[in-house]
């Protein structure tokens, strides 16, 4: 549709221009479809490279940073990942890993952004469905973005136009839920019982800042992106490792004998163990190559022109990594 597309298929092309070029390779489209018609451009997925895209990332690095993860979270994901063994071992008949996996992984998720997995009687992991079906329902991906756009600016009287109704409901949607997530959290601080989460750390420390309504908008915007980004892929990804093991039993082997030398017959790994456990720790990491969780990538948009090993490639470039 006149645009200028550009797929890298090379390692370090994408490394060359994300990378090390990232400052002009880091926008995103505006007429994407995930973003505009599913409401999801205030989030930090889609959300254009701009100042308040640079907040969500400073926020979400001060609590996703290896240091924070291991002396702030680590006992979170260990509990949770314990009661999933143990629920495995009462009940081996009839346990159905899939589900089980995303309970546990999106309990994890939602803890660590709000402090809890449950709000009211009502469940973040189901709402996470709820709003991954809503926004994937009426608007089929066949269709093209060029399309899409042109369907977003009819009026209500015009046929085919119950999209761009469709559009605006699932914009509330996601909105409302987001808001309400955030000020549960605000809620409970307000109460005199703060909880041990994302929110409630950035929120105390930028209330007294030159923006805090801005800072709260960004707050409540990441968190979400957390929300909704971390839960299924968590699973996914651990969800491929035991796949690997069953397909690869000598592997297995080898993994399990590493854990017996390591850890002996009397307890389970810890963080602390990692660098311990470098054969794992290899497997897990080849897993995420073999297998990744996201099998599509998230389209960039040069933001000027550039010049590489000789090909001119002009501003407004749709970039695509092949992976």
């Amino acid at each position: 549709m006149g645009r200028s597309v550009l797929v890298i298929n090379d390692p370090e092309v994408a490394k060359d221009l994300l990378d090390k070029k990232g400052q002009i390779y880091s926008d995103r489209p505006r007429s994407d479809t995930k973003g505009e018609l599913r409401g999801q451009t205030e989030g930090t997925t889609f959300r254009p490279f701009d100042a308040v895209w640079k907040k969500h990332r400073r926020f979400l690095n001060q609590v996703l940073n290896p240091s924070s993860v291991r002396s702030e979270y680590c006992n979170l994901q260990a509990k949770r990942t314990y009661q999933w063994i143990l629920q495995f071992f009462d009940h081996p008949e009839g346990f159905d890993v899939w589900p089980s996996l995303k309970r546990m992984s999106g309990e994890i998720i939602t803890t660590l952004g709000y402090g809890t997995s449950n709000e009211d009687g009502i469940d973040f992991i189901e709402l996470n469905d709820k709003l991954a079906a809503t926004f994937s329902d009426a608007v089929a991906g066949s269709i093209s973005g060029a399309f899409f756009l042109l369907l977003k600016t009819l009026p209500s009287w015009m046929p085919g136009a119950q999209i761009s109704k469709e559009r605006q409901e699932r914009r509330d949607f996601y909105a409302e839920t987001r808001d309400w997530m955030f000020n549960s959290v605000i809620k409970a601080r307000e109460s005199g019982k703060p909880r041990h989460c994302y929110v409630e750390r950035m929120v105390s420390e930028t209330e007294n800042g030159p923006d805090p309504k801005g800072d709260a908008a960004a707050i409540a915007a990441s968190a979400f992106t957390l929300y909704r980004a971390g839960s299924e892929t968590i699973a996914i990804q651990i969800h491929s490792l035991i796949l690997a093991m069953i397909l690869f039993p000598e592997i297995q082997t080898k993994v399990q004998e590493e854990l017996d030398a390591v850890l002996g017959p009397d307890r389970a790994p810890t963080i602390a163990d990692k660098e311990s456990l470098p054969y794992l720790n290899a497997c897990v990491l080849e897993t995420m190559r073999w297998n990744p969780a996201i099998n599509t990538t998230i389209p960039h948009r040069l933001m000027e022109d550039d010049t590489y090993n000789g090909y001119f490639i002009p501003a407004g470039t749709i970039v695509l990594v092949n992976i």
